[in-house]
C-alpha cells in the first residue's frame, strides 16, 4: 500500500468499527513479537495468518471469525 502500512490501516479500521475483526497476513510471523512492541495495539489482534497460505485454509480461518449468520 502506497500511503500507509498494515498497521496503520487496521487503526483506521478500529477508529470507524472498533468491533471489526482484522486477520493479519504476513510472512513474517517470527517478528511477531518485535511488531507488538513497536505496535502495542497489535496485542488486541488475535488473527495472524502466515504465508504462504493455500486458499481453502484461508477461507476456513476467515469464516472462522466472522460471524457467517
Amino acid at each position: 500500500m502506497p500511503t500507509m502500512n498494515g498497521f496503520e490501516l487496521y487503526q483506521k479500521i478500529r477508529d470507524i468499527d472498533d468491533r471489526a475483526e482484522v486477520c493479519f497476513i504476513t510472512a513474517y510471523e517470527e517478528f511477531l513479537h518485535d511488531f507488538k512492541r513497536l505496535f502495542p495495539v497489535l496485542e488486541e489482534v488475535d488473527c495472524f495468518v502466515t504465508k504462504p497460505i493455500e486458499m481453502h485454509n484461508l477461507v476456513k480461518i476467515v469464516k472462522s471469525k466472522v460471524d457467517c449468520n
